[in-house]
């Protein structure tokens, strides 16, 4: 082989490492050289580690290469208690990925599966009750059954100890409105006749939180999560309900995106102690 280096040269770097090393690499022969045992120990361990060097380089400039590129996250619109939790996903996301820039971008949940095949978006976070398409996952990140009601707190229903749905057959069910998520509504809807609710079901708002600012208190009632019975709402009482619907916020990402980048999330989920458990406990059972 050829290294456009002249032989006294070499023969003089040969030299000082083996004197560094203390030891002969090489068998001097009358007709050149040939290695040593310990030479060829040497050039063992020496391929072993250039092999690791050259295999941390890569590793450091792929994420080299995450951090200087925009990661696109797509979100359908989401509960308050949701959006707070996405929030704090997102904080710990640029943390984990200091370099990386985060662009969020509201997407309904059937647009988001056709964008990651699409690759116009890298990951998406929503609500999604039914099988993914082909080149798309799922994880169910954060179980939050809806388990519970909100009555406005001059609603007669208010005083209920345990109202079931049948029971608040009465009162119209406020829901967001279809078009925001056919797939998320008609789920809902499904569910919560087959726990027995034959009333009316009211599209009132484009987003959950907007129902009582659109109509009056005393008259109608909103499905909670276990996450929203916890978060007081002036003028309104929360009631558990004997069912749970399950429920949830899911991560998706498509066969395109970057391993890296769905590495990172599913380690914040791992370690994330406020995210509810993935699986329903022994006390929450789907109505259907």
């Amino acid at each position: 082989m050829k290294l456009n280096v002249a032989q006294p040269a070499i023969s003089r770097a040969i030299q000082l490492l083996e004197h560094e090393l203390g030891v002969e690499l090489f068998e001097r022969l009358p007709r050149g050289v040939r290695l040593a045992d310990a030479g060829h120990k040497y050039l063992t361990e020496v391929e072993r580690i250039l092999e690791e060097l050259a295999l941390a380089s890569k590793a450091a400039r792929a994420a080299a290469a995450i951090e200087q590129r925009e990661v696109v996250v797509g979100q359908a619109v989401m509960n308050i208690c949701h959006d707070e939790l996405l929030d704090k996903i997102l904080e710990r996301y640029c943390r984990a990925q200091p370099g990386s820039n985060v662009r969020l971008q509201v997407v309904n949940s059937l647009e988001q599966q056709q964008a990651l095949r699409d690759r116009t978006l890298d990951v998406t976070f929503g609500y999604f009750c039914a099988p993914t398409v082909d080149g798309v996952h799922k994880q169910r990140i954060d179980e939050d059954p809806l388990c519970g009601v909100r009555l406005g707190s001059g609603n007669p229903l208010a005083k209920l100890q345990a109202p079931t749905l049948r029971d608040l057959s009465c009162e119209p069910l406020l829901m967001f409105r279809r078009a925001r998520n056919p797939q998320v509504f008609d789920y809902i809807v499904e569910q919560v006749r087959a726990a027995g609710f034959s009333g009316e079901v009211l599209q009132n708002a484009e987003f959950s939180h907007w129902h009582w600012k659109l109509m009056s208190k005393d008259r109608g009632f909103m499905l909670c999560t276990r996450r929203q019975l916890r978060a007081p709402m002036r003028d309104t009482v929360c009631l558990a309900l004997p069912i749970a619907i399950s429920y949830g916020v899911d991560f998706l990402w498509g066969d395109g995106t970057d391993s890296a980048v769905v590495r990172t999330f599913l380690n914040i989920f791992e370690t994330y102690d406020e995210l509810n458990p993935p699986t329903l406990d022994s006390a929450v059972r789907n109505v259907a």
